[in-house]
């Protein structure tokens, strides 16, 4: 939180000691306040977020009789009023019940943390105050990665012995371990969430991973439902190549012609194919139909001379079977008679074989 650098702003008086009447019955005006370096500031967000948007469940509502939400939660970037900021901070820290350190070896060189800290111990609320380690480690004496302030050292020294040692323990989201980021974080967050709460840590953190697991068995669900209908429509928008075998219903006839016919593909408006016709056992063969098509009405035309048009509705395939009928154009005799100067004889009749 080392914005503005203050150095009239004494911290070594009684600013902070004076407890006014909200003190005494334990009504706060922010379950935490969030001390943290500038730089550190996306983490401040976050922690700010996760604490204000967590829903307590109902039975450790009821069974610790605590509110469904803990919400504010003070965060200087987004809360301070536009007054002298010694005096806002002073108030506001004064006001909550937690304060919140988020340690890092940048937090760790801020006078601003630091301060805070010594203030908020000087309030009498030492056992109040919880430590989010978001990077470097603790008690390490390197500059280069020592998280904790020197204050929050000396509130809780690590000694030799039991007796002298009262080292702080931090909530760690980089914690050792084969886990992911993800569950270190949010493991990490019901530790800072079980001091605010004051509730067991594997009561919550039990629940919490009943949460992600059901939480990860609807995401990856969900995850296979979205590629099946990706591969679904990717399968169905495919190019597909379209077989039609002619089926003769009326008795072939080598002799008599079989060319120059057509078969069409209709879909409404559009013509998706149009190919000859040459050989009665020879299938007739549309590449690269648009995959849309598949399975829609789609009309099949086929014409030819000498034999009936067929114009079928069917639902397109891969594969279909049409039906060709002969009409009776080689059936019909056509003719005249006429007189030695080549001129037509009516109303003459003619007899062919059995046909007149």
């Amino acid at each position: 939180m080392s914005i503005l650098t203050l150095p009239e702003m004494d911290f070594s008086g009684k600013v902070f000691i004076k407890q006014p009447s909200y003190m005494d019955n334990g009504n706060f005006k922010y379950y935490a306040f969030i001390s943290y370096k500038s730089e550190d500031v996306e983490w401040a967000k976050w922690l700010q977020r996760r604490l204000e948007r967590y829903s307590l469940p109902v039975t450790l509502q009821q069974k610790h009789k605590l509110p469904k939400h803990l919400t504010p939660v003070f965060r200087d970037g987004s809360d301070i009023r536009p007054r002298e900021l010694k005096n806002e901070l002073a108030e506001n820290l004064e006001q909550s019940r937690y304060l919140i350190v988020l340690c890092s070896p940048r937090s760790a060189s801020s006078d601003w943390v630091g301060k805070e800290i010594d203030q908020f111990c000087q309030m009498g609320r030492r056992s109040n105050i919880i430590a989010l380690i978001i990077d470097g480690k603790p008690y390490s004496d390197d500059p280069a990665t020592e998280c904790y302030h020197p204050t929050l050292r000396k509130w809780f020294p690590k000694g030799e012995t039991v007796a002298t040692d009262h080292q702080l323990l931090g909530a760690d989201i980089h914690a050792a371990g084969p886990e992911s980021g993800y569950y270190k974080r949010e493991r990490a967050f019901m530790q800072v969430l079980s001091g605010i709460l004051q509730i067991s840590f594997d009561e919550l953190w039990n629940r919490r991973k009943r949460q992600m697991v059901i939480h990860s068995f609807i995401y990856t669900l969900t995850a296979v439902s979205v590629a099946a209908a990706l591969l679904f429509t990717w399968m169905r928008g495919r190019p597909f190549d379209v077989k039609v075998t002619l089926d003769e219903a009326t008795v072939h006839n080598s002799e008599l012609p079989f060319r120059d016919g057509t078969l069409c593909i209709l879909s409404g408006n559009d013509t998706l194919g149009v190919r000859p016709v040459s050989a009665i056992d020879k299938p007739v063969v549309f590449s690269n139909i648009a995959g849309k098509f598949k399975g829609k009405p789609t009309r099949l035309v086929f014409s030819m001379f000498g034999y009936e048009t067929n114009d079928t509705t069917l639902i397109l395939a891969k594969s279909h079977e049409l039906s060709i009928r002969r009409d009776d154009t080689f059936g019909i005799f056509g003719g005249q008679v006429i007189d030695d100067d080549g001129n037509p004889v009516p109303e003459v009749s003619v007899t062919i074989g059995t046909h007149v």
